[in-house]
């Protein structure tokens, strides 16, 4: 006879929520992946075949400049605390460079008005300012990554301006930006390889189907949902999920131990009328108001029920011809006094010793400037020098090096996502960290 063992309702009901979960999660992922894909096939359809775009009649090309790209909502600044400008060319671009985060705040403009890109220059027209950034003339550049904001240094022009893009445009002008880099250094193919190169990495980024979720792996019950999470949560969660519930529960006992718990029983023992010695047991309750009335103490009769106050009378012997009648007495404490100390002969005072002038500290050394470089005892640094083939073994120490950081056969450099490499000047140096960054010297 075959028994059918069908999983309790509330596994398949778990079974059901975790599917639709999964399923949604799965569709967000796949959605991202597919704009991401998108995007990425327009800017390269872009790069390997550039389009003239139509400008302004008051932008005036050069001859043999074409223009790229245009944006009526452009705005001027001139910050006075700028950030680090370094000309990576197209090294570092990917979609998380061109990407902004919404509701970005800006600072104010000195003045509005179109930006124009070129294959040689940017060009700003305002309403009382025109300015050019040449890439020829370009020291560096940098883009807010969190502000839709890019900055321009040249070496015609001694203060760093920039301008400011609305949000939905930022990323359009920091691809033709790049492009324009490219074009100018003869190197467009070289970008066309790279963003190639990042379509092939979202290509092995493909989100991948879940499976389906089963009612035999649902949790045991509820309260090792609450202690130690949902399986699929993340294992520091899950950790940080029981620490919480225990301290909770932790919390709960004490304070319903400290509610509920009787207090210490006290006992005395006094006479009646008769001369039979009573005891009386009284408990002192937890701290609460009490009444005036409650306090006024009452006679301890004998026998009682009260619960607050127990009464134990002994009983009285028997008279006999035999047996004389003994008296009863009431039974009292006499504190015995305690010894007063002794008092001891006062002390000699030693003569105070004149405390020795403490010898002055040394003038600590001026700390060294590493340029932004991250403080270790080499002097690896950001601003110049030689560079670092043969790291120190505690290098990482100091650093935050990729997962294969002895793995390279170059030069140290930092990578756009800020984590360390040891294979600049190879190629693929750094692709799956935003591309190559920055030098270390030493």
């Amino acid at each position: 006879m075959n028994e059918s063992h069908e999983p309790p309702p509330w596994r398949l009901r778990w079974a059901e929520r975790e599917n639709k979960r999964r399923r949604r999660e799965y569709d967000e992922a796949l959605a991202r992946w597919h704009a991401d894909d998108a995007e990425l096939r327009a800017m390269f359809d872009a790069a390997r075949s550039p389009r003239t775009a139509r400008v302004d009649p008051q932008v005036r090309l050069n001859q043999g400049e074409t223009a790229l790209w245009q944006s009526s909502a452009a705005s001027l600044i001139e910050p006075s605390v700028g950030m680090p400008l370094r000309n990576f060319g197209y090294s570092g671009f990917s979609l998380v460079t061109v990407r902004l985060p919404r509701g970005a705040a800006t600072p104010p403009p000195r003045d509005r008005g179109f930006a124009v890109v070129t294959d040689q220059r940017v060009i700003f027209r305002g309403n009382t300012v025109n300015l050019v950034w040449e890439y020829r003339e370009l020291v560096g550049y940098a883009h807010a990554p969190n502000a839709p904001i890019t900055l321009m240094h040249v070496r015609n022009r001694q203060r760093i301006s920039g301008l400011i893009l609305p949000a939905s445009e930022a990323p359009y002008f920091r691809f033709h930006f790049t492009l324009g880099l490219s074009m100018a250094d003869g190197r467009r193919g070289g970008f066309v390889a790279h963003l190639e190169g990042l379509l092939d990495g979202l290509r092995q980024r493909y989100p991948t189907r879940p499976p389906p979720a089963l009612p035999e792996q649902a949790p045991y019950g509820f309260l090792r949902t609450v202690y130690t999470g949902r399986p699929s949560m993340p294992g520091w969660l899950r950790l940080a999920q029981g620490i919480a519930a225990g301290a909770g529960s932790a919390l709960a006992v004490l304070f319903l131990v400290g509610l509920w718990a009787p207090g210490v029983p006290t006992s005395s023992v006094t006479g009646d009328s008769s001369g039979t010695p009573v005891v009386t047991t009284s408990t002192t309750a937890p701290t609460t108001a009490r009444s005036p009335r409650a306090s006024v103490p009452r006679t301890a009769v004998a026998p009682t029920t009260t619960p607050s106050t127990t009464t134990v009378s002994p009983k009285a012997p028997e008279r006999t011809a035999t047996s004389p009648v003994i008296p009863k007495r009431t039974v009292t404490r006499t504190p015995e006094p305690r010894p007063e100390p002794k008092p001891t002969p006062s002390q000699s005072r030693r003569p105070s010793r004149t405390p020795e002038p403490e010898p002055a500290p040394e003038p600590e050394p001026d700390p060294v400037d590493l340029c932004g470089a991250p403080e270790n005892p080499y002097g690896y640094n950001f601003c110049g020098g030689s560079r670092i083939y043969d790291p120190e073994p505690e290098t990482c120490s100091y650093f935050d090096c990729i997962g294969y950081f002895d793995e390279g056969k170059g030069f140290m450099i930092q990578c756009r996502d800020g984590d360390y490499s040891l294979s600049g000047g190879r190629p693929g140096a750094c692709s799956h960290h935003g591309g190559r960054g920055r030098t270390v010297y030493e």
